[in-house]
Formats: C-alpha cells, structure tokens, sequence
C-alpha cells in the first residue's frame, strides 16, 4: 500500500497537480480513501460472489460507520489487515447467508450496542484523540450505534429477519474489533 500511495503522489507531483510541500497531505488523503472504500469493496465483492449483495452491504453499512466514531483493533501491516479482514467479512456474510447466529442475534446485538456505547471511543496509538474528540467520537458512536439498533428491531417487527441478521452482524463485527482493545493500553 505504501508504494501504491508514493506512486500516485509522485505521479500527481510529476503531472504538477499538487506541490512536492503537500505531499504528506495527499499521502494521508489517500490513506483515509482506502481505509473508508476498503471494507465496501471488499463486502460487495465477496457477497456479490456469495449472491447475497443487499444484505452484504446491510451489514457492513453499521461497521463503516459506528467504526469510524468508536475506533478499534488495528493491524501493523496492511497485507495482515487484508488477510485479517477477509477472513472477518467471510465469516460473518457466511453468518448472514446461512442465518447462523439469528436465534441467539437479539441478545447478542443489544450486548454489542451496549459494549459500543459504554466503551466508545477506544484510542489508537496510529492517532491519539484529543479530549474534544473523544466527547464527539463518544456521541456520535452512541447515536450510530443507537440508529442501527432500532433498524435492527424494526426489521425483527416487521419480519425481515434476513435483513435484520445483517445489520446485527454489522453491529456484531464492530464490536469483536473494540473488545481487544478493552483489555490492551495501546489499540
């Protein structure tokens, strides 16, 4: 990923798009583009292959957001993170394929919002929170996780159990990613 990311900034310096001094700038840029396409990506090409695509991307829809705000587990290298989040997204799209977990999903949804709302944000040692942003992070983690909760029991309600299974796997993934962190300093 790193020579990717060099690659496209020279190219962008070589082509006079950007000035050598905003480098870095465009280096974070593309860092923070790939780490909010990858996991959308990736599900839609693993449950589009699966034939489940809608409710893949139900799923990883509470992931890419209330992640975003509580933070999490981090690998150190990109290809682990890859092999890591594969492994992740096949497991909980087989899940939601195969309607594991669905009768045992109420308890445990409300347990994974609970654990989101108590514990969020977790500090990462790639980038240290201010106070003013753990408050934001913590508020903004609570309403997304809160949101998706009751999208979770409307789809119950109203009897779109195969919906409501991806969105509490959604929930469910966001959760086994902050729980390392609740027993390790630096996450």
């Amino acid at each position: 990923m790193k020579r990717i990311k060099t690659a496209i900034v020279l190219w962008l310096i070589k082509t006079g798009e950007i000035d050598q001094s905003d480098s870095e700038l465009y280096e974070y840029a593309i860092d923070s583009m790939f780490s909010l396409l990858f996991p959308l990506i990736l599900t839609y090409c693993i449950s589009l292959v699966m034939g489940i695509m809608l409710k893949g991307l139900l799923m990883i829809a509470p992931f890419m957001l209330i992640r975003k705000y509580s933070g999490g587990y981090h690998l150190k290298s990109a290809g682990t993170c890859f092999v890591f989040s594969c492994v992740l997204v096949i497991t909980f799209l087989s899940a939601v394929k195969y309607g594991i977990a669905d009768k045992s999903l109420n308890l445990l949804t409300t347990i994974a919002t609970l654990i989101i709302i108590k514990k969020s944000p977790v500090d990462s040692e790639n980038r240290r929170l201010l106070q003013e942003e753990i408050n934001q992070y913590k508020k903004i983690a609570r309403i997304m996780a809160g949101i998706f909760f009751l999208i979770y029991w409307i789809l119950r309600l109203i009897k779109m159990n195969g919906y409501a299974l991806s969105v509490g796997m959604g929930i469910l993934l966001t959760t086994v990613l902050l729980i390392p962190c609740l027993f390790q300093k630096n996450c």
